[in-house]
């Protein structure tokens, strides 16, 4: 899943996503296409920090993101 945005202030900024990451997982579960990566983070209890892998620059990440609303 491409990150084509980030809202400032919001959870994935707090983690340290940025515009072109690619999300290849979350809470330890695989994304296999774009369209998984929203129902499970919908599934997610507010207040849960979960790792997301992702590919930057060519190189696997794991980031720490805390489920939250949106500012």
């Amino acid at each position: 899943a491409l990150v084509a945005d980030i809202v400032p202030g919001g959870p994935a900024d707090n983690a340290g996503l940025k515009r072109g990451d690619i999300i290849i997982s979350f809470d330890s579960k695989k994304i296999k296409d774009m369209t998984e990566l929203p129902r499970i983070v919908a599934d997610t209890p507010i207040g849960k920090t979960v790792d997301i892998g992702i590919i930057r620059n060519g190189r696997e990440k794991v980031l720490k993101i805390t489920i939250s609303y949106l500012p």
